[in-house]
């Protein structure tokens, strides 16, 4: 039996044009791209075909792409910001569905006076636009919003989110998008977008891990330029050989997405159908959603034995939330906290199943092994 790997919203495997791609420029552009002789020029037209590749499938300019360790750097950016000392102490937006990289800082912004509104979805898991505009203050600074949602795998409306707010606002608050896990999932481009910024990782989308990138209309302010490299947002000497394996392991993922959504589609359903008639399981994500993500609860085993149990026929799924919070508690991972109700049982019993490729017999392989989880569990 092949290994059945479900766990891609945590990591994905490294893509073969990833390795390819950081062994070449090990190779062939390895000396420092600041340098200003003969090989750091090389690097540093190398890192410029990168920036400009990465540019073009989010549809930004060169200019407005940094690249960072990975999204929690990338978030961090913008949020600091807030750090800078104003005349009134500002007020910020964020909400239930955020990433740790997010929520973690709202104790420290709250010890500094930084004003907080947290905004919940709707009982279907979706975010509204107007409830953000409705908590708009004059000293709002910064909107920050998930573009999918790590567990339930749902789309939220980032577009029409940072449309309202740019409208309603005062002044002109910053909208920045946590789009670590839209990118290779869904269409995503801020084009044509009302956005400040947002946030990638490289390792969701088939990278090494301590690579990503932020993309930002307008410098943003920051707390150390450091050395100076990439424009002065992050310091540090470039890893030219992490962002060619970043790009090609995006470029990659954006055109897979584009040649086989359907297939995506047509996979992710067909589990919601065969998983929703197994008895005693609950699927938690929207049925009619089309990112490759499916959260769900057995109202059987525990998630940590359940994940345990399936490892054993190597299938590997998650325990129902975020990789980050797999070893604490916290309501920003508790699903009942983002306005999905949950009993006691279907809380303790979650799973998620998110594939970077998945064929329909191996999901049909992974829909048994849950139904013969569920039987054994019952004796």
């Amino acid at each position: 039996m092949t290994m059945i790997y479900l766990d891609a919203s945590a990591t994905q495997p490294i893509r073969r044009s990833a390795k390819e791609a950081m062994l070449r420029s090990m190779e062939e552009t390895w000396a420092n791209s600041s340098s200003v002789h003969r090989l750091g020029r090389k690097a540093a037209t190398r890192l410029a075909e990168a920036r400009e590749e990465f540019a073009a499938l989010i549809g930004a300019k060169p200019s407005e792409v940094y690249f960072t360790s990975g999204g929690s750097e990338s978030n961090a950016i913008i949020l600091e910001q807030l750090l800078f000392p104003r005349a009134k102490a500002p007020h910020w937006m964020r909400t239930t569905l955020e990433h740790p990289s997010i929520t973690g800082y709202s104790s420290l912004f709250k010890s500094l006076d930084i004003q907080e509104h947290v905004v919940k979805p709707g009982n279907d898991g979706y975010l509204k636009p107007e409830d953000f505009v409705a908590k708009l203050t004059p000293e709002t600074r910064i909107v920050s919003l998930i573009a999918v949602h790590n567990v339930l795998g749902t789309v939220q409306p980032w577009m029409e989110i940072a449309e309202a707010v740019k409208q309603a606002s005062e002044r002109d608050v910053w909208v920045h998008t946590d789009a670590v896990q839209a990118l290779g999932k869904v269409p995503f481009s801020v084009a044509a977008s009302a956005l400040d910024s947002a946030s990638f990782g490289g390792h969701k989308v088939g990278a090494p891990k301590g690579i990503g990138a932020l993309w930002s209309r307008k410098p943003p302010q920051v707390l150390s330029a450091a050395g100076g490299q990439e424009f002065g947002v992050r310091g540090g000497t470039t890893p030219l050989s992490l962002i060619c394996s970043f790009v090609a392991a995006a470029s990659e993922a954006v055109h897979e997405l584009e040649a086989h959504q359907q297939e995506i589609i047509a996979v992710r359903r067909y589990l919601y159908e065969s998983l929703s008639a197994i008895d005693g399981i609950r699927i938690l994500s929207p049925r009619e959603e089309v990112t490759p993500v499916l959260c769900f609860s057995t109202n059987s085993l525990p998630s940590e034995v359940a994940v345990r149990i399936l490892a054993d026929q190597d299938i590997y799924v998650s325990p129902g939330g975020s990789a980050c919070h797999s070893n604490k508690k916290s309501a920003a991972s508790d699903l009942s906290a983002m306005g999905i109700s949950l009993s006691p049982k279907e809380d303790q019993t979650k799973l998620r199943a998110s594939w970077a490729s998945l064929s329909m017999e191996d999901a049909e392989t992974f829909v048994e092994a849950i139904r013969a989880m569920q039987r054994r569990a019952k004796i």
